[in-house]
C-alpha cells in the first residue's frame, strides 16, 4: 500500500495539473497587460501557431524556404507568384496530388500530425505550413519542380 499511494499521488497531480493548465488556456486576445505580452511572446515561439496568418508563416520560414516554396507553388499549380499571399492556385484538391504545392495526398497524414492543421484547409498560411513541414522533414528534392 505504501508503494501505491505515492504513485497514485503523482498520477493524480499530473492529471489535475494538465487539466487546470488547459482549462486556463485562452487565446492571447483575451489576456490583459503582462499576461497578453507573455502570451504573444509564447505564440511567436511556437513552430506551428493555431489559426496562423500569412505573417506567421513568413516569420517562421527562412528566406530560402519562403522563396523555394513560392517557386514550387508557381511550378506545380500555376499563377504569377506575386503578392502576399502569393498569386497561385490555393486549395487544389485532386485525386493524387493536392494543395498549391502539389503534395501527394498520402503525405497529409504526416503534415496534419506535425502541424496540427487539418487538410483540406481554406487557410493559405496553414496550406503553406503543410508544405513547410514536409520540406523540413524530407527536403525540397521531394518535389519534381525543385
Amino acid at each position: 500500500m505504501k508503494r501505491i499511494l505515492p504513485g497514485l499521488a503523482i498520477l493524480l497531480t499530473g492529471f489535475f495539473g494538465l487539466y487546470f493548465a488547459t482549462a486556463d488556456a485562452k487565446p492571447c486576445q483575451y489576456h490583459r497587460g503582462d499576461g497578453k505580452a507573455k502570451c504573444l511572446k509564447h505564440r511567436a515561439l511556437q513552430q506551428y501557431p493555431s489559426a496562423p496568418t500569412w505573417k506567421d508563416f513568413k516569420s517562421r520560414a527562412t528566406a530560402y524556404e519562403y522563396a523555394t516554396l513560392r517557386r514550387i507553388a508557381v511550378c506545380e499549380m500555376g499563377g504569377s507568384g506575386k503578392g502576399e499571399p502569393w498569386d497561385v492556385k490555393w486549395g487544389v484538391l485532386y485525386s493524387t496530388y493536392s494543395s498549391a504545392f502539389g503534395i501527394w495526398n498520402g503525405n497529409f497524414a504526416y503534415t496534419s500530425q506535425a502541424t496540427g492543421y487539418k487538410w483540406p484547409t481554406s487557410n493559405k498560411a496553414e496550406e503553406a505550413f503543410h508544405a513547410l513541414s514536409l520540406a523540413r522533414r524530407y527536403g525540397f528534392s521531394a518535389w519534381g519542380c525543385f
